[in-house]
């Protein structure tokens, strides 16, 4: 460039550091740089000049990362261990991940800065933002084959504990043993250094991860439950934060850590009802993002393996994937059975006009016996999760019925005012069914006193539990079918 050598030191030292000091690749990344108009001649100032943003955000090349790659065998022992470490966690890493990791058995003797410091100036990784990012997917894939399986996994399998035990130390002090009972709670955003991006993740699903690239093969049996809770554990996090997708993926791999075995085990409860907990995550997050095969399946596991009160939720997460594709029959089949399995009253098919009217008649009498007051004063705090269960149930069958014009829709909005009667359970479902016993008043009866009386139920119900996903259907039903003849 015929330039002073203060002019270009900043610029000989990034093409310097991506090109690793190879003569060859220097040239070609100049070219390069002219090429694209990064660098270009000034015919004001009579010099090169080049824009240095776009100087620095350059990414290293597949031949230059090819030529780095060939140099590993100089590097120093304590710098190849870091650059091992580095790759086991992909392509970025966090800086405050590396700090915690300063203290473990995988980390250099000397410490981990220094090391990360070499490699960031011979252009294998850069540094910025809180984040240690390597500067070529090249060489982090190289550098993590290059690992033989056993060291990997054993990388990963300390990785992953370690960071799982600080989760576990940085609760209190009674409880420091126990993985277990530490999991989902400390994450590293509450001691995050300044820049960091850490926040996107807990401390633990990094940990989980390590273990999950391990595999349950690797893993002893004994600690296999521990891994699965903490899939569980990340996977409830990330249903939270609705990542699905995610949330599946850790639910499965907790699945695994724990295999089938505790399904046939009489002895262990506890680890059927955790068992359940994993089925029924990963059914409920197959089921929100449409993977209807996902959920068939793991639904049907719960189905089979545990009784019919604690499989209530997998049945509705069922019902409610049949739904979204209108088999609306097969959901009347389904519930129907599932009904009377719980012993509540429903006439078996094909119902009958009388046996809709006496089915009617029986609700009108044991409703009779409450006021809008006392239904209200009645309704308890908190309802027990099995009859919520049962509510919901409820609620998608009857969707399914008056999809399909079903005769059976009267019969199960009768059933259900009843159960919510007889059971003192008030809930966004028993709104729906008092209005549906309201509009059937008008339409079967003409008893248009009756029908506003149980739309006022509903409506004062709605109120009361500041309900908003089902205020629509209600309203549709009471202002629409009921309260217009006022």
């Amino acid at each position: 460039l015929r330039l002073p050598s203060r002019v270009v030191s900043e610029l000989g030292d990034i093409v310097h550091k991506k090109t690793s000091g190879h003569i060859f690749y220097a040239v070609e990344l100049l070219n390069a740089l002219v090429r694209d108009s990064t660098m270009y001649f000034s015919s004001k100032t009579r010099r090169f000049q080049w824009c240095w943003e776009k100087i620095c955000s350059l990414k290293t090349s597949d031949s230059v990362a090819q030529f780095m790659v060939s140099t590993f065998s100089t590097l120093e022992p304590e710098v190849l261990q870091m650059l091992r470490l580095l790759s086991c966690f992909g392509l970025h890493t966090d800086v405050d991940v590396l700090d915690i990791l300063d203290a473990s058995c995988v980390a250099p003797f000397d410490g981990i800065r220094t090391p990360v410091q070499n490699l960031s100036d011979l252009g294998f990784i850069e540094v910025a933002g809180g984040l240690v990012t390597f500067t070529h997917d090249l060489i982090q894939q190289h550098v993590y084959e290059s690992i033989e399986l056993e060291q990997r996994r054993t990388f990963h399998i300390e990785i992953g504990l370690f960071l799982g035990w600080k989760v576990s130390t940085s609760r209190t002090s009674s409880d420091a043993s126990s993985l277990e009972g530490a999991v989902g709670k400390m994450y590293i955003s509450e001691s995050k250094s300044q820049g960091s991006v850490i926040t996107e993740r807990s401390l633990l699903s990094i940990a989980t991860d390590h273990i999950n690239h391990a595999g349950p093969e690797f893993v002893e049996q004994s600690e296999r439950k521990s891994f699965a809770i903490w899939n569980l554990e990340v996977g409830k996090e990330l249903s939270a934060r609705c990542d699905f997708g995610c949330a599946l993926h850790y639910y499965e791999q907790g699945i695994a850590f724990v295999g089938n075995e505790v399904w046939v085990d009489e002895c262990d409860t506890n680890g059927k009802y955790f068992c359940l907990d994993l089925y029924e995550g990963a059914a409920e997050a197959a089921s929100a993002i449409r993977n209807d095969t996902k959920v068939k399946h793991y639904t049907n596991v719960i189905i089979r393996n545990v009784p019919l009160d604690n499989s209530l939720p997998a049945w509705i997460t069922l019902i409610s994937s049949l739904e979204s594709h209108g088999r609306h029959l097969e959901i009347l089949e389904k519930g129907i059975k599932l009904i009377q399995l719980l012993n509540i009253d429903i006439p078996p098919p094909p119902p009958s006009p009388t046996a809709v009217m006496e089915s009617m008649a029986t609700t009108t009498i044991a409703a009779s016996q409450y006021d809008i007051n006392l239904i209200l004063s009645t309704n308890q705090s908190k309802t027990d999760r099995h009859q919520r269960n049962v509510l919901r149930l409820f609620d998608a069958i009857t969707v399914a019925a008056y999809s399909v014009s079903s005769p059976y829709l009267p019969l199960l909005t009768f059933a259900m005012v009843r159960y919510s009667l007889k059971n003192h359970i008030h809930e966004t479902e028993s709104a729906f069914a008092f209005a549906g016993f309201g509009y059937f008043h008008v339409v079967f009866k003409q008893d248009y006193v009756r029908g506003k009386y149980w739309a006022d139920v509903a409506l004062r119900i709605l109120k009361q539990k500041r309900a908003i996903s089902a205020t629509v259907r209600v309203e549709w039903l009471v202002y629409g079918h009921i309260l217009m003849w006022f």
